[in-house]
Order: structure tokens, then sequence, then C-alpha cells
């Protein structure tokens, strides 16, 4: 199985919708899993209006928050909101499942000087186990509630700058603050489809990759070196991504994952599996710790900065492009927004690129990887000079080159103690790139001591900081 999941609590939205309500004034409970309405839940919801409102229907309820806070948002009078439509989507479908549904509403909007215009909002509703019917919360289910909290907080703390140079979503309303973790997250948001439209489930390599490249690199470039880097990091996960959120990986499941990759690899694509290809979970497990740890110092480093930590195609929305129009065309600067920042944080900006480039059952960039590195890089050291905050010295080629291999070594240990298969070329020639790391790195055999791998990838990263 191909790790083409990619979607680990996403939040954009799927074309087939299930429609909950066509703008009628009654009330009809929306078919939320019977966990969710325990005595904590109930309780709960007495203290989030917004989420009362999505989760019972109650049209007139949530018509009065939306035409509240258009007004605190635009400093208009709203005169009067009517809600056409409110959706559930059924979410992204991936071999892994699917990703977390969101609730689209579209709505007339009527100023007070008689300005009629159509709106479409997000909102973000999601209902978590609680501490009753789980016996207490484990470390999974902190983490799946912080990271609610840290979106939440990222939208209040961080979008309103961001949104100046970046399309993201703008937060209208919320019923807690993102303080706490709480086993309820709702808030209300700008739908980015009205301008960006284009949800493709594969990013072409020629047009649709190179704008989401270069809207990272805007967003990597924001946060580099601000005299806010303290405010954006005390909002955020010390450090960002989604794939190393587990103090400790599975290792019995890594090498069972690794066992089964190999047989596929035999039977499948034999040109691929070398002599020391067997041994590699073995040395993948002696590496773990000390990646995990070189990688949360490097979070800290000179060349940190604000990660996305889930940048994919789920997450992506486009503008519809002209044919023959140049990447390089100024508003193509503009031409990609992005949602979902549950797990933003710091980081290295190999790492989102590495996890957008990562191979998936639909389609591998291993053909063109060297060129879309090349422009990602590129991009970034302009953003970096246009805006004083430095150049290719800041972030040397070779190092940014090794920091996106170690950020594949880290995924691959991350996707096989979750029982990731490959399945398809890319994963095979993934396989390939990663021995060539590990190669790289230890020189075909596992050290005996951390100390040893921490040395090794400060000679790799050449930065002993």
């Amino acid at each position: 199985m191909s790790p083409n999941n990619k979607s680990n609590t996403s939040t954009a939205k799927n074309k087939s919708t299930k429609n909950i309500s066509t703008g009628k004034k009654e009330k009809k409970a929306i078919n939320n899993n019977s966990s969710c309405y325990d005595h904590e839940i109930n309780a709960l919801l007495e203290t989030m209006p917004l989420a009362r409102s999505v989760s019972s229907n109650d049209i007139p309820a949530l018509e009065s928050i939306i035409q509240s806070s258009l007004t605190t948002a635009s400093s208009k009078n709203i005169g009067h909101v009517q809600i056409l439509t409110l959706e559930q989507t059924v979410g992204e479908a991936f071999t892994g499942g699917r990703s977390t549904p969101v609730f689209e509403i579209k709505c007339q909007v009527t100023t007070k000087a008689g300005i009629v215009k159509e709106r479409l909002f997000i909102v973000k509703l999601i209902f978590m186990p609680t501490t009753a019917k789980e016996g207490g919360v484990d470390s999974s289910l902190r983490q799946k509630r912080e990271s609610y909290a840290v979106e939440r907080r990222f939208y209040e703390y961080i979008a309103p700058e961001l949104r100046r140079v970046l399309a993201i979503p703008k937060l209208l309303a919320s019923d807690h603050n993102g303080s706490q973790a709480l086993p309820i997250a709702c808030w209300l948001m700008t739908s980015l489809r009205v301008l960006y439209p284009s949800h493709p489930h594969v990013l072409d390599a020629n047009s649709h990759m190179l704008y989401a490249l270069n809207w990272l690199a805007q967003f990597h470039a924001y946060s580099w070196k601000t005299t806010t880097a303290s405010d954006w990091r005390k909002h955020l996960w010390e450090r960002g991504g989604f794939w190393n959120k587990k103090k400790k990986n599975d290792d019995g499941k890594l090498k069972s994952s690794w066992l089964n990759t190999c047989k596929w690899l035999s039977k499948n694509h034999p040109t691929y599996v070398t002599a020391n290809t067997k041994s590699l979970a073995t040395r993948l497990s002696a590496l773990s710790e000390a990646l995990s740890d070189f990688m949360l110092r490097q979070s800290k480093s000179s060349w940190s900065t604000m990660i996305h930590g889930d940048y994919k195609a789920a997450n992506l929305f486009f503008k519809h492009r002209q044919e023959g129009n140049d990447i390089n065309d100024d508003d193509e600067r503009a031409a990609a927004a992005a949602i979902d920042f549950q797990y933003t944080g710091a980081g290295v900006p190999a790492e989102d690129v590495a996890y957008l480039l990562f191979p998936d059952a639909y389609i591998n960039y291993w053909d063109e990887e060297n060129s879309l590195l090349q422009y990602y890089y590129s991009t970034l050291m302009d953003c970096l000079m246009m805006s004083n905050k430095g150049g290719p010295s800041s972030l040397p080629w070779k190092a940014f080159c090794s920091l996106y291999k170690l950020s594949q070594v880290e995924m691959i240990i991350h996707w096989l103690s979750r029982g990731w298969v490959s399945s398809t070329i890319g994963d095979a020639k993934l396989v390939r790139a990663l021995e060539e790391t590990l190669d790289e790195l230890d020189g075909g055999s596992a050290f005996e001591k951390k100390s040893q791998y921490i040395n090794a990838l400060e000679v790799m990263v050449e930065s002993i900081e």
C-alpha cells in the first residue's frame, strides 16, 4: 500500500457532498456519531453557539452568527443573511480512509444599502472522543485535540498578517480561542473556492506543482528570521509536521512492513533490490532516534522557519490558468491557496517540500525531482533577498538537498511504523533513494552508538551549530 493517503485530518472539500439543508428554517439534527452526545459533549455544546447551531441545523441561529461576524469583520452594516444551502462534505477519499468533512454554507447577504451578494463560507466542526468514553485521554488523542487548538491559534494570531502575502482562509467566528485542547473544535471561515476553484487530486509537474512550490517558498520566507519569530513559535508546534508527533515508532511494525516491501520489490521490481536492501529496516531502526533529535535541533537552527506540516494536494486550491501563461509572470505568485494548519510549527523548508513530492498511488515526481527542487530553492532565495532576510548563504543548496533527503528518510520511518508497504514504481524508486541516503550516512551498516549518527548527520548537512 502506497502512502497516498496523505490524508491525516485534511479539511479539503470533495465535490461529492451531502445536502443537509436547502435553506428551510426547520431543525434537523446532523447524523454525528452517537458517542458525541454524552454528558460532557452536551455540556460543552452549551458554551459553543456556532457548533450547536450547525450540529442541530438551527438555521436562524447560524444566520445570526454569520451576520454578526460579517459586520465585525468588514465594519459594514449587514442588513440580512439568508442561508441558501448548508452542505456537509464527505471528505477526500484515500486508500487510508477519508479526510475530515467540513460544512459549506452558501448565503445571500444583503447590506443595509441594499447590495445583494452570494457568499460561500466554511465551518470546520470536529467531534473527538471524550474522557468519559475513552477512560482517559491517551497521547494520540491529546495530540489530535491539540492539533485543532494549534490550527485555531494559527488563524487568530498568524493568519491576519500572513493573508497580506498569501491566500489562506479568513477566520470569521469561533466558539473558543484555541487556548484549550477540547473534544469539540468549531470555527467559521471564508471559502477559498470562489477565487481558487481548481482543486486537483493530482498536481501536474509543469503547472500546479510549480504554483504550489511558489506558495510554499513565500510561506517559508515570511517567517524567516523575522523579529516576530518568538511570537509565532509560541502559538504553534515546537516542531511542525504530523510525521514526528509520536515519541517512539513501532519498531516491530517497521521491520514487518519492510519485509513485505522487500517481498513486493523482489517480485515486481527486482532490479531495485540490492544485497543490502533487506538490512535497511535494521539501519532505519538504529537511526530513528538520532534523526528525530537532529531534526528537532534543525527546527531551532539559523535556517529554521515556519512549516505547514501537512502540505499536499488535498490541502491546496488553484486559480484557473490560461494556456501559455508563464510561471514567472507576476500574477503566478498568487496562483495557489492553502488550508489545514493543524500541524504548522517550526521546521526546515525541506520538510514541506519532501512531503509534497513524496510518491503516492497516483503519481511520483522522480523524473522532475531535481528541476522542482531547483525551482523551489531559487524561488525561496528570491523571496529572501527581496525581503532583505538573506540569500544562498542563509541556506546553501547542498545543505537544503541533504535536509530534503533526511526528511524523506524520517517520513519513510513514520510510514513503515504504521504498516506502509511499497506498491508502485514510484515506491521502488523511493527505496533506491533511501538506500543511497543511508549508504551516504552510515557507509552500509548500522552504527552502534547514537553519537555516531549525530556526527554523521552533522557532516552530511555540514551544520554543526
